[in-house]
């Protein structure tokens, strides 16, 4: 049975805050807002990265976590917009925006999109364009597109940019990540961006893909043994 909409965001509403008074999180455990990495920014393997797991949640936290979990996995088309809300709180925030890059809802791609290119926590919104990846489709292409070429986007949404595109096997994105990839500029296109499109081009692996993974000049030997292993995967 789909739980409505409003009726999730006061459930979780009342969950997060009818014992606010006596649930604590100590501060010395819970990671910086702005560290994706350590929060648990995403579940997918990339060739520059790999996510730490989530850190420890205290016992009296659990159930709340639990229902972050539950609500991602609803197929609710309002679970997006409640844990945008749930991400707002101090204690379970980061475990709010790591749940919605789980969500998988067709019906929720609009909402997604809509957090992905807003002004929420970097954290937050990097979730929301991973979640694009098997809630989305080709109509958000061009949001996804328009992260990405941004130099002024924080880093991580644009490699989840990167990687949503290629999940989705986006081949219009071709022409924009190879021009990305012609940059010299480490501030319009640094190393870890860099990776992530190239991933990209290799999992849409069309004809134009594999010929923009072959003209790329690799600006490190880190790049280069990337490159060889892509190339020989997307062929």
């Amino acid at each position: 049975m789909r739980i409505p909409r409003l009726l999730w965001v006061s459930f979780l509403a009342a969950a997060m805050f009818a014992v606010g008074a006596w649930m604590v999180w100590p501060s010395s455990s819970q990671p910086p807002a702005s560290d994706a990495r350590s929060a648990g920014l995403s579940a997918r393997t990339t060739p520059f990265a790999r996510a730490a797991p989530i850190p420890p949640t205290p016992a009296d936290d659990l159930s709340k976590a639990a229902l972050l979990d539950a609500l991602a996995r609803s197929d609710d088309p309002g679970a997006p917009a409640a844990l945008a809300f749930a991400a707002e709180d101090p204690r379970l925030g980061h475990r709010a925006a790591a749940a919605l890059g789980q969500v998988h809802d067709h019906a929720a791609a609009s909402a997604l999109a809509q957090l992905a290119t807003g002004d929420g926590p970097p954290l937050l919104r990097a979730n929301a364009v991973q979640a694009l990846a098997a809630s989305g489709s080709h109509a958000q292409a061009p949001s996804l597109m328009k992260l990405l070429a941004d130099p002024s986007q924080p880093v991580r949404v644009r490699i989840e940019a990167a990687l949503t595109l290629g999940a989705l096997h986006e081949q219009t994105a071709v022409p924009a990540m190879t021009q990305l990839l012609r940059g010299v500029d480490e501030a319009h296109a640094p190393a870890p961006l860099r990776l992530a499109v190239e991933q990209a081009l290799a999992s849409i692996a069309s004809p134009n893909a594999r010929a923009a993974l072959g003209g790329i000049r690799p600006s490190s030997e880190e790049e280069r043994r990337v490159l060889t292993a892509l190339i020989g995967r997307s062929e």
